[in-house]
Parts: C-alpha cells; sequence; structure tokens
C-alpha cells in the first residue's frame, strides 16, 4: 500500500485538472418561449454565460430541447455527441434516449428538477464541472455521482476486499468522488485545498478494512460481508463530503 501512494497521488493531482477544465455550456433550444424560461431557471445563481439559448454554436455540455422536434437540430447534435435531454409531452423523441426524456405536464410549471435529474446523468463525467457553475444542478450531480460510486465500491468490495488490489481500489474511487463532489459544489478541486478530505477518506479506507476482517468470523458469505462494508463504508465517506462540500 505504502509503495502504491505517491502514483495514487499523482493520479489524484492529474484527475483534479482534468475535473475542472470547462466542458462548454449548456444550450437550451426549442420552443422560444419556454427555452427562454428554462434558461433562465437554469442560470439561478449561477454562471449565467454557462447557459445559451438556441441550437448549440460550436461545442456544447449537452443540449436542452424542449417542444417539438427539429430534426436537423437533434441530428447536427447527435452527430457530434453532444448528449440531449428533451422535454416533451409527447413519448419519445427523436435522437434522444428514454431515459433523459422528461415530461412535462399540461397546466404545470417546468419541471426544473426532473431536468437537472436528466442532465446530470446524460452529463457524464462533465457533469461535475457543469454543476459547479450552476448550482441549479448540484444536488442532482452529486446524487448521482455518489450512487456512481457506491455501485462501483460494491462490486469491487464483493470481488476483492481483503486482498492486496482491493484497498487502492476502493480509496482511489473515494479520492475521486472527493474532487468530483468538490468540483459540482464550485469549489478548488486542487490537491492543496482538499488535502484534509483526502486524508480522511484514506485513513476511512484503513478503518473499514479492519472492520471488514472483523466480521469475516460472521456465518455469512465473504463476499457479501466485503461488499457490504465497502458500500457501507463509501455511503458513510460521501455523506461527510456531502456536508464539508456542498
Amino acid at each position: 500500500m505504502k509503495a502504491k501512494l505517491p502514483m495514487m497521488a499523482l493520479r489524484v493531482v492529474q484527475f483534479s485538472r482534468l475535473a475542472a477544465l470547462s466542458p462548454g455550456p449548456v444550450a437550451v433550444a426549442g420552443s422560444t418561449e419556454l427555452a427562454a424560461l428554462l434558461a433562465a431557471e437554469l442560470r439561478e445563481g449561477g454562471d449565467a454565460s454557462a447557459v445559451t439559448e438556441g441550437p448549440p454554436r460550436g461545442h456544447a455540455a449537452a443540449l436542452v430541447w424542449i417542444g417539438p422536434p427539429d430534426l436537423d437540430v437533434l441530428r447536427a447534435a447527435a452527430r457530434t455527441e453532444t448528449p440531449i435531454v428533451a422535454l416533451t409531452e409527447g413519448e419519445s423523441v427523436p435522437y434522444v434516449l428514454d431515459t433523459e426524456l422528461v415530461r412535462i405536464e399540461p397546466g404545470r410549471g417546468l419541471p426544473v428538477n426532473e431536468t437537472a435529474a436528466a442532465l446530470a446523468r446524460a452529463l457524464g463525467p462533465a457533469g461535475p464541472a457543469v454543476a459547479g457553475r450552476l448550482p441549479v444542478l448540484r444536488r442532482a450531480v452529486v446524487s448521482h455521482l455518489v450512487n456512481q460510486s457506491l455501485v462501483r465500491n460494491g462490486l469491487i468490495g464483493a470481488a476483492t476486499f481483503l486482498r492486496g488490489p482491493d484497498l487502492p481500489a476502493l480509496t482511489l474511487n473515494q479520492a475521486f468522488l472527493t474532487v468530483r463532489m468538490a468540483v459540482a459544489g464550485g469549489r478548488d478541486a486542487q490537491l492543496s485545498a482538499l488535502w484534509p478530505e483526502l486524508v480522511a477518506v484514506a485513513a476511512s479506507g484503513l478503518a473499514f478494512r479492519k472492520v471488514a476482517r472483523g466480521l469475516e468470523l460472521l456465518p455469512v458469505p465473504r463476499f457479501a460481508v466485503r461488499g457490504g462494508v465497502a458500500l457501507g463504508g463509501t455511503w458513510a465517506v460521501a455523506a461527510v463530503l456531502r456536508r464539508r462540500l456542498s
């Protein structure tokens, strides 16, 4: 573990630099009146330049389409691999995954929270940097990051916990989660600013490993103990990080 610490630290430094890179604005297009209203909602309290109105011009982090589809605009976005979220009253929108559809209920306001959740899924690695500029997205992006980390570390723990490669992998995933949550919260993601949180993450990994060793005496399958401790440990770390970095 000690021999791997310098390499892990280097990877965290490299990742923190990449995570903070600006991915471009979110473009909101479609029905002119509704697009303007939604763009204003997404900008609330954030960087106004992080949301543009109209079809994407150049690189965009994502396209949010609202209203009847324009095949030319949607096709162009799909060809450039721009993630698309669509707000619609219909059942489907061309070039948009069903998981990225947000239903508009007649007579109700714009589904801003649902749109934020869909963007958190669609943005992928760019999500934290976009959320850092747009506070409206932060809760949804952080929840998505935590859920991803829980699943990933639970699977790693169930497969390898208490063997040689497991602790660095689990700790590195939690370190990456720390950096992503800091970026999403609009915080400085450099190692010099996050060292207290990263040191605590490393220490918690060692502590939960000791817990898992003690629980191996229980009459339950070993993979269940490993996966459960990895899952619980990651959840506990994420809960603390939410309070410190949000």
